[in-house]
């Protein structure tokens, strides 16, 4: 975790907060390099894989923007597929005070045409909407409807629903 944390500091309280604090184990962490500007990195939780952004505040859109790619060695980059070992796909937000993670199922994401099946369609980036985000045009609040119920609040370096942490990381791989 060490390398992790000299790569992307600010993930140290955050990763703090929502894994150690709560007893659950992280093991084999890979760092994509690739990616630096999103956090990209995957690691277990427990022994479920997740895969790792953070979020990405643009100027002149509202919610944040993440990225959601693979690259196979010498390839084109293309959408995470239902046959990848992944099972949890977090992507840390921050806005001024307000901190929180999205921690979207495989699942979810299948369904809103996210990932790839049998390696068709799929998407590489996508927005999020944090329920701080207010003044939404009509398809980013569909979008964020369907989104919160996977967001996770944090204050303070404090997860506030312990019971919605237990129930985001449990496995509901297909």
């Amino acid at each position: 975790m060490d390398s992790l944390f000299k790569l992307y500091p600010v993930l140290k309280n955050e990763f703090n907060a929502v894994y150690t604090k709560n007893g659950l184990i992280l093991s084999n962490l890979i760092l994509d390099q690739e990616s630096q500007k999103y956090s990209s990195c995957s690691f277990n939780i427990d022994s479920l894989r997740a895969q790792f952004r953070t979020g990405y505040i643009t100027p002149k859109k509202a919610g944040l923007f993440v990225t959601l790619w693979k690259r196979q060695k010498g390839s084109i980059i293309q959408p995470f597929d239902r046959s990848d070992d992944i099972i949890f796909f977090v992507a840390s937000v921050r806005k001024e005070n307000f901190h929180g993670q999205f921690v979207f199922s495989k699942s979810i994401l299948l369904k809103k045409g996210i990932l790839s099946e049998n390696n068709k369609g799929g998407k590489l980036a996508f927005r999020i909407y944090p329920p701080w985000e207010k003044d939404l045009n009509s398809q980013a609040k569909k979008t964020q409807l369907w989104q919160l119920p996977y967001f996770l609040e944090i204050l303070n370096t404090t997860i506030l629903d312990h019971e919605h942490l237990k129930n985001l990381y449990k496995d509901s791989s297909l």
